[in-house]
């Protein structure tokens, strides 16, 4: 598997947002459930800006996993790599550096 070699822009977010089933009783009382093994998957958008005679390489490394096809990122958040897919990217091009903003979405 292929892994994401550009820099990230180093003011991102990490979207935490868990799973879970909650289950309401008449009591007052709430039952919560992870919704599956992997509840929390966490989503990242990105910046990535690269010079523009770079900007055709990352297009097609994006382009090439067509939003389905994982890849491994590194998260500096946790510091560890994690497999995300990417399904959107768009570019804003200046005249020396090219700006897109992903959303890496983590897989299990």
């Amino acid at each position: 598997m292929e892994t994401f070699k550009w820099c990230i822009r180093p003011e991102f977010t990490v979207e935490n947002s868990p799973k879970v089933n909650e289950i309401e009783f008449g009591d007052g009382y709430t039952q919560r459930q992870a919704r599956a093994i992997n509840n929390l998957l966490r989503v990242y958008p990105v910046v990535v800006k690269v010079r523009n005679k770079v900007r055709l390489e990352v297009d097609e490394f994006l382009a090439r996993h067509k939003g389905v096809e994982p890849f491994y990122f590194h998260d500096p958040f946790t510091n560890s790599r994690k497999k995300v897919v990417c399904s959107k990217w768009p570019a804003k091009m200046g005249k020396t550096y090219t700006e897109f903003s992903c959303e890496f979405r983590e897989v299990p």
